[in-house]
């Protein structure tokens, strides 16, 4: 195969993803100036070759915006044939249209900046939104490691029940659902575009003695599922579980969690961070190896 790059991965996802593939992974030089601007250097010769970049956008979200996009812009620069960029969380993607007037749509801003400078495919992991990628092009993949994740823990719950915390995110649930052999079922939330408050509304769900899973795209201050715990601890789940692709837990997310009885979060390795101690984190490298190489690109 080509060329593979480490820009600021997963911890271990290059690891991994190199051990998959039989390959040898460089690590594309990067710091900040004194004055907070980004640098970076490719550390090999990219000239004919085939080159896939693996990179992430968690944490400090604008330092790897700028980061990724002076290195696909140079890789061209320096003749590379093909350049495939995975960015397992690609941030912004909540920004998916405008909730209010005068707003960007920011999603749609980065990746049809990433487009322009003719990157040639791009793959993320369970995007917010995948129509999303349709501002991309042709070239742009989302894969979902929910399926995945669900496998590896499906002996470890019984009389599992998946929900979604919302309508939007059923699709998700089904997909768990459908791999833990269990009945699902979503919630009703409802978000305040101007505060960010969230309050989920009262609905009949059958939760007695129930491992219940709450699957989304992502967990960010925790506020939702907190909420939503809350009220299936009220309900007489046995147990509440929290799956999903990206663990971002800003702020006092874990405790928050904790609180609300929130058991354990599954996730995958997709942030270059260090994880709470309430997640379980499972890698996703030999799933994703293995996507990449049935979708011929590395």
């Amino acid at each position: 195969m080509g060329k593979v790059l480490c820009l600021t991965p997963p911890k271990g996802l290059c690891d991994g993803l190199v051990a998959s593939l039989n390959a040898e992974a460089h690590f594309i030089e990067r710091k900040k100036f004194p004055d907070g601007e980004s640098y970076v250097r490719i550390p090999i010769p990219v000239s004919g070759e085939d080159v896939l970049v693996v990179h992430t956008g968690f944490p400090d979200q604008n330092d790897r915006v700028i980061e990724v996009l002076l290195t696909i812009d140079t890789l061209k620069d320096l003749g590379a044939e093909s350049v495939t960029l995975l960015m397992p969380y690609m941030p912004y993607a909540r920004q998916d249209r405008r909730f209010r007037e005068g707003e960007p749509v920011s999603i749609k801003t980065l990746l049809k900046t990433l487009s322009n400078l003719d990157l040639d495919y791009l793959v993320v992991v369970d995007i917010h939104k995948e129509y999303s990628l349709s501002e991309f092009g042709g070239g742009a993949f989302n894969v979902s490691v929910l399926p995945y994740l669900a496998e590896k823990i499906k002996d470890e719950v019984e009389d599992p029940l998946v929900l979604a915390p919302d309508r939007g995110a059923t699709a998700r649930a089904k997909s768990v659902a459908s791999v833990l052999k269990a009945p699902w079922d979503y919630l009703e939330k409802r978000r305040d575009r101007v505060t960010g408050e969230v309050t989920i509304r009262p609905k009949e769900i059958s939760a007695e003695g129930k491992t219940v899973i709450i699957v989304d795209d992502m967990v960010s201050t925790g506020s939702t599922l907190a909420l939503a715990a809350k009220q299936l601890k009220a309900a007489g789940a046995k147990r509440v579980l929290a799956l999903v692709a990206h663990a971002l837990m800003v702020g006092d997310a874990e405790n928050k969690l904790r609180e609300a009885g929130v058991e354990r979060v599954i996730t995958a390795n997709t942030l270059a961070r260090d994880y709470p101690t309430i997640t379980k984190v499972i890698d996703v490298s030999e799933y994703l190896s293995n996507f990449l190489v049935e979708k011929g690109l590395a």
